[in-house]
Order: C-alpha cells, then sequence, then structure tokens
C-alpha cells in the first residue's frame, strides 16, 4: 500500500542498510525480496550480488528478565534465510545490505525491490542509491554490547562485525558479578562467573 522509494547514500566501499517492513492482511508462503541490479551514470553498474537480505528474527525477553505481557518481542537477530512464511495479520522486517564496491562511479543509481511470494505476483518498490563522490577515512574503535544470550552471541558478533563494530564491551551486570561477595569469612564468587566471560571473549575473539 506504501510505495515509496527506497532511497540510500553510501560512498564507494562502504555499505548501508535499510530496514523495510513487510504487512499482510492474508497469509503469505516464502515472502522474500529480490533486489534487482542498479544502473548508474554512463550506464554503470552495481550488481544486484551486492545486496544482500536478511531476516529479523526476534527473542522472548520473558525468559530472560520480567516484562509486562503487552510488551512487544525485541529483535534478536538477522537470519541469512532466502524466505519466510508469514502469517495473516502479521508484519515481518526485512533488513536489507548494500555494498558499495570500492570502485564504483559517484552519481545517481536505480534499482528495484520486490517482494515475491508463493501465489502472488510480486510488488515492486523503487530503490535509488546515491554514491558520493569521496571516500571515507578507516573506521577506528567501534563499541557494543555484548547480552547474555549465550546461543545468540556468535550470530551477533558476526553481525556486529560485517556492520563495522571491532571492540567488545561487557555489560555492567558481568562486572558486578565478578566480584566476589563476602559471607561467613570468606570470598565467594559466582560458580559460573568466569566461564561465562570466557565464552564471550572466545567467540569475540574468533
Amino acid at each position: 500500500e506504501i510505495r515509496a522509494a527506497v532511497r540510500l547514500s553510501a560512498t564507494p566501499g562502504e555499505y548501508e542498510s535499510a530496514s523495510i517492513g513487510v504487512f499482510s492482511r492474508v497469509p503469505l508462503r516464502q515472502a522474500r525480496l529480490v533486489i534487482s541490479e542498479l544502473v548508474g551514470p554512463q550506464d554503470a553498474r552495481i550488481a544486484a550480488s551486492s545486496s544482500e537480505v536478511k531476516i529479523t528474527r526476534y527473542i522472548d525477553p520473558m525468559r530472560r528478565w520480567p516484562r509486562i505481557k503487552k510488551h512487544p518481542k525485541p529483535p534478536g537477530y538477522l537470519d541469512p534465510i532466502p524466505s519466510v512464511d508469514m502469517p495473516g495479520g502479521s508484519s515481518q522486517q526485512f533488513w536489507l545490505t548494500l555494498h558499495v564496491p570500492q570502485d564504483a562511479t559517484p552519481g545517481s543509481y536505480s534499482g528495484t525491490i520486490e517482494l515475491h511470494a508463493s501465489g502472488f505476483e510480486p510488488l515492486q518498490l523503487d530503490l535509488a542509491l546515491r554514491v558520493l563522490p569521496f571516500r571515507l577515512d578507516e573506521a577506528g574503535p567501534s563499541y557494543f554490547l555484548a547480552g547474555d544470550s549465550y546461543p545468540l552471541d556468535e550470530v551477533a558478533f558476526r553481525e556486529s562485525r560485517s556492520h563495522g563494530m571491532n571492540t567488545i564491551c561487557i555489560k555492567h551486570g558481568w562486572a558486578k558479578q565478578i566480584v566476589p561477595r563476602y559471607s561467613k569469612g570468606k570470598f565467594r564468587y559466582a560458580a559460573d562467573t568466569f566461564d561465562r566471560l570466557q565464552r564471550v571473549v572466545e567467540t569475540a575473539q574468533a
């Protein structure tokens, strides 16, 4: 229903992301986004393979900390599966990342984003990219937060690195747990405190 163009801008060698929300009143099977080749000045091209689309998955924080029942599930991680089934009356977030080649010609590029689903005609949106006429300096340290969803650590770190983050920061709650408690004449540590930190550090290093 909303046919506004998706507009991005980036320098050569940079990536840019866009969040695209899809809502359907009826069930959709194998819903997926297909990104076309981008055509720019003097017939310059950016291949469709320079774009990647992932599905946003959600996690239920009730398993980690209390929340009211009406609180929505927060986004948890990006899943590189090619398509997703959507129940009727539901929404789905797709995450588009466009990697601009190092040798891309500056100027305006145009292409399309198509929403495909089994049994339906594709829905098309315009995709506009402006390649800026300069390059960015190499990024310095960039911090991100390590949570406590152990099964997602590897996925989260991989996605963080691919989006330019290169420094890990352990959350404050863990630092508090490392401090021993003095009880009955002895300093006592939580049994798994250091194991937990070791897992996070090893995963981040990998």
